[in-house]
């Protein structure tokens, strides 16, 4: 048990780290979240749409992104 939440933690920190880094080499551009989940996908693959925002939130809680959100 302890295992898989370890796991998910890494999981969790990795992806955030790697959206920085996209959100980085795209500067000064803005980044579609289906772009964002899409390149997610190919380093961690079954990621939700749900998970990349759940991350992308943490971030902006944290002042670390700006996220402009539209319906």
């Amino acid at each position: 048990m302890i295992e898989h939440e370890l796991m998910a933690k890494k999981r969790r920190e990795g992806m955030r780290w790697n959206i920085i880094n996209i959100l980085n080499k795209a500067r000064p551009y803005t980044t579609s979240e289906l772009f964002l989940l899409n390149i997610i996908n190919e380093i961690y693959p079954q990621t939700t749409a749900l998970e990349l925002r759940q991350q992308l939130d943490y971030l902006a809680d944290r002042k670390m992104v700006d996220l402009n959100k539209t319906p």
